[in-house]
């Protein structure tokens, strides 16, 4: 059943709270039960995973989204050509995966790595199918059955991942993220039932510069590992890094819907012509991503080391300094996807991959001049300046498309508002197992400002309310 743009958002936040909450639940465990050395190596192992895969997950998939949101009587033929490209192309980057292990290895200066990065190449085509049914139900607006999927991927994958992870340590982790994806299509599996098919070139030609989107922007997020891996050689500093990115990158999955929701949405505008609700979707879109944004940023920016603590042990505090760093490089990259996908879902695609490509180019260059003199906080400040120059980037093309972006005073609001619980974080000192209550207290207060100033409005509680499930008579 289709659902609308306000309430799709809010399933798919849900799935997303609930994949942020198996995520970080699998990644804390996994620190506190390998420990820092190899974490690290579990970290370098998803994140190589996670580049790779994104080849086959984001382009194809985003491709079948858009053209299913633009001609939904002919979905099926969508699917049916979507899949027969995914298979095919996930067996061949499955292959080429394996057999490059060891130059990968060599190229990280570990050849330790090789058994975890060919049992890693399974992966690919089992997610890379799931992937596509995902995108096929958001190309529908059945965002319902998106968010089912998610969440049984999810908690499937934090049973098997765990679960697995004491007996065959790092290999077990990896198994589990091959058992996952093959169990929760079940969910949503659908066969098409028709003869013909949507034409392999349109798919493929929208694909590849989301292609190139998806590796590139996936590059400037974790780019930043590989040099600390490769420049420091000790995979203790690599852990800690592992720990930073997965604490820095929580604001991110918590916008994540947005843009899920953003990009089919973006293309059915633009494809029907509708400036005006274009440029209105655009300014909300902005305006929620940054209420939710801004202070989840500062407020982990101001407590770095004791979420640290509370979430892999003291054992990580060494890298509480980069964290701080990092979070605010995260939020320039959050903010930058959100603007690409505006960019993409138009139409452009292409601009997009080149600006996350300049972004990876930058990174590796502060990377290599920074980390040798700054250790771990070069690696972060690398990642934060290259982010913060392609989202000014993405920012300057989406105001010159559309004539819109931020709302100057909504955004003032927010930004005086989470500048005044980041102060309150940097005063107050509590024990570490009351860091959650410290949230709770100071996002009331947050909320409590934004309705003062009158930026929460009565449409924004009005949808609240309606999603709250009322008793029948």
């Amino acid at each position: 059943m289709k659902t609308n743009l306000k309430e799709g958002t809010v399933y798919l936040s849900i799935a997303s709270l609930v994949f942020i909450a198996t995520g970080y639940l699998i990644n804390i465990s996994l620190g506190r039960i390998l420990g820092p050395s190899l974490y690290g190596i579990y970290g370098v192992i998803i994140s190589l995973m996670t580049a790779i895969n994104l080849t086959q997950t984001a382009g194809l998939p985003q491709a079948i989204a858009k053209f299913v949101a633009e001609d939904e009587k002919n979905a099926d033929g969508v699917l049916k050509s979507g899949l027969a490209l995914q298979v095919t192309s996930t067996l061949i980057a499955s292959i080429i995966f394996f057999l490059f292990a060891k130059p990968i290895a060599l190229l990280l200066k570990d050849t330790s790595l090789i058994p975890y990065l060919q049992l890693s190449a399974v992966v690919f085509p089992l997610y890379g199918i799931y992937s596509v049914y995902l995108n096929y139900y958001n190309g529908l607006h059945f965002f319902k059955r998106q968010a089912a999927m998610g969440i049984g991927y999810a908690l499937i994958k934090v049973i098997a991942v765990l679960g697995l992870v004491y007996v065959f340590h790092v290999y077990g982790a990896i198994l589990g993220f091959i058992i996952s994806p093959l169990i929760a299509l079940f969910i949503g599996i659908h066969i098409p039932r028709v003869k013909n098919r949507f034409p392999y070139k349109r798919l493929i030609f929208f694909s590849l510069p989301l292609i190139g989107v998806a590796i590139f922007s996936n590059l400037l997020q974790s780019i930043d590992l590989f040099f600390v891996k490769a420049i420091l050689h000790i995979n203790m500093f690599t852990g800690y890094y592992t720990a930073n990115q997965n604490i820095a990158e929580i604001p991110f999955y918590g916008v994540v819907a947005i843009a899920s929701v953003l990009f089919p949405s973006i293309s059915r505008h633009v494809s029907r012509n509708l400036v005006r609700e274009t440029k209105l979707l655009i300014r909300n879109s902005l305006r929620i991503t940054l209420l939710i944004l801004l202070p989840s940023v500062l407020l982990i920016s101001a407590t770095s080391l004791p979420i640290l603590q509370l979430l892999f042990s003291s054992t990580f505090s060494q890298g509480a300094e980069s964290l701080a760093i990092l979070t605010i490089g995260n939020f320039f990259f959050t903010l930058f996807i959100i603007l690409t996908t505006i960019i993409s879902g138009s139409g452009s695609p292409g601009k997009s991959s080149i600006l996350a490509g300049i972004g990876v180019i930058l990174s590796a260059i502060f990377c290599i001049l920074f980390i040798p003199y700054f250790g771990l906080n070069g690696a972060a400040w690398a990642t934060t300046v290259a982010s913060f120059f392609v989202m000014i980037g993405a920012g300057i093309i989406v105001y010159r498309k559309f004539g819109v972006l931020f709302d100057i005073k909504s955004s003032c609001k927010i930004f005086i508002a989470s500048l005044v619980i980041y102060g309150i974080a940097r005063v107050i000192v509590l024990p570490v197992m009351l860091l959650p209550v410290l949230y709770l207290f100071l996002f009331g207060i947050y909320g409590g400002l934004l309705f003062v100033m009158k930026e929460i409005t009565e449409e924004d509680v009005s949808l609240i309310r309606s999603l709250i499930p009322k008793r029948k008579n």
